[in-house]
């Protein structure tokens, strides 16, 4: 605050003291804005959080503080604001304590007059100042160049007019100093709504604000992506902001370059799943396509509960080969539309264990092998090959075996005709919480009242 119009605040509980104080003050010809009298402590802190004063005159001997502590309850709710001590007590040792508790003055009430406290408020307030710009300074500077590595810059909050940068700033944007001074901080790199959002009624702010992606102007028309790290402080009273920008193209280069490495990945590692399904395919004429459109199905099912994509594509590729262990059951088997003996029934059953054995060394993100193993396992224990209910079973195996049902009965065989999806949504709905899991064919249930033919699939 500006000295010519002072805001003060008096903490004095003798209302006489008080009223000879501003009389002094009124004497002294000092041009007061404002003057606060408090008689207790706990009224002057309650002041200090609401409004804002150039000075605080305090007495020592409050009815709720006694002594020194009292200089130190005043700077821990406002730490930079100028005391001067009044008191009666003469006591040179206290009064060398309370400056160096922070108080700029230490002055007698049987000796003061206006001359004297006009001088000591005015001397007490200009000190302060000078700390206070001392401390900017010292704050600003050591933000600047504490490490050279990064590109710092330093504008002001309210014009958004560039104070300063260093070298490595200059050459990471390509400009002069006096190009980039001449700039505005909102032609380089922050909005003012960025920058608004470090300045929160008129105080000071501890943390810094992040902006982890930004893109930058070269001189020569280049963009530069850059992590900023925005910090403010104060120089004599108006609020300065610290930029500091770390580069990170090469960085962003490297992560994009990682994950078109990874999409190879992911595309090599679907397209060989699908190479073992068409394997299997070949062998056995009436079930081409059953693989896909059951992993097709199986990921409808999957959306409509509300599963992540992440978890929707190890679905898929379970679905994909989840018959894969059929690929050693003897062609004649597979093809033949009689009744199978006792032994051949038996073999058939064992194409999920089969076909866990064949994946299980795969490090696939996903558990598709136990996906493979419990597609035939049933909720109510029914199942095979492990006999597994419940909780027992992953909720992918719940969620193939229904997709893997509904499939196979629209489909025609060569031991039966296909059924129609009326029959197959109705022998659905019958074994919920026996056969099939509630909620699996809720979801069901649920996608074909949207669209009776959602579940028919081209090959």
């Amino acid at each position: 605050m500006s000295t010519d119009a002072l805001h003060i605040m008096l903490v004095e509980d003798n209302p006489d003291d008080a009223q000879l104080i501003q009389e002094m003050l009124i004497d002294a010809a000092l041009e007061i804005a404002d003057l606060k009298i408090c008689e207790h402590l706990a009224s002057a802190l309650e002041q200090l959080k609401t409004r804002q004063f150039d000075i605080i005159l305090l007495d020592l001997s409050l009815p709720d503080s006694q002594g020194l502590q009292t200089i130190q309850y005043i700077f821990e709710h406002s730490a930079t604001l100028p005391i001067v001590v009044l008191t009666g007590n003469c006591n040179e040792a206290q009064a060398n304590q309370a400056v160096k508790l922070g108080a700029q003055d230490y002055l007698l009430k049987d000796q003061l007059n206006g001359i004297l406290l006009s001088h000591a408020i005015r001397y007490a307030i200009e000190r302060q100042q000078l700390m206070e710009e001392l401390r900017d300074n010292e704050q600003r500077y050591r933000g600047l160049f504490e490490g050279e590595s990064d590109a710092v810059l330093v504008f002001d909050a309210e014009t958004f007019q560039v104070e300063d940068a260093n070298q490595a700033m200059r050459e990471l944007l390509g400009y002069t100093q006096n190009e980039l001074i001449f700039c505005g901080i909102t032609q380089l790199c922050c909005t003012p709504q960025q920058i608004q959002a470090l300045l929160v009624d008129d105080i000071q702010r501890k943390e810094r604000v992040s902006i982890p992606d930004q893109a930058l102007q070269h001189k020569d028309g280049t963009l530069v992506r850059v992590e900023i790290s925005l910090g403010s402080y104060r120089q004599s009273g108006q609020r300065k902001v610290v930029a500091s920008m770390r580069d990170i193209s090469e960085r962003l280069e490297a992560e994009a370059q990682r994950k078109h490495y990874l999409e190879q990945q992911r595309q090599t590692l679907f397209q060989t799943v699908e190479v073992m399904a068409l394997t299997l395919e070949k062998r056995d004429p009436y079930t081409a396509g059953h693989q896909k459109r059951v992993a097709k199905i199986a990921t409808i099912i999957a959306t409509q509960m509300g599963w992540s994509s992440q978890r929707i594509q190890g679905l898929y590729l379970g679905g994909l080969i989840h018959d894969i262990g059929k690929i050693y059951i003897p062609a004649e088997i597979l093809n033949r539309s009689g009744v199978l003996s006792k032994l051949e029934m038996k073999l058939i059953r064992s194409h999920p264990q089969v076909g866990y054995d064949i994946v299980k060394e795969v490090k696939f993100p996903w558990p598709v092998a136990e996906m493979v193993r419990q597609h035939q396992e049933r909720y109510d224990g029914s199942g095979y090959p492990l006999g597994l209910k419940g909780n027992e079973i992953l909720p992918e195996g719940h969620i193939l075996g229904v997709a893997d049902v509904i499939e196979a009965m629209v489909s025609h065989r060569p031991y039966r005709p296909a059924k129609t999806m009326e029959v197959t949504i109705e022998e659905i709905h019958s074994q919920r919480g026996l056969r099939y899991a509630p909620e699996v064919v809720d979801a069901v249930l649920s996608l074909y009242q949207q669209d009776t033919k959602i579940f028919i699939l081209d090959n």
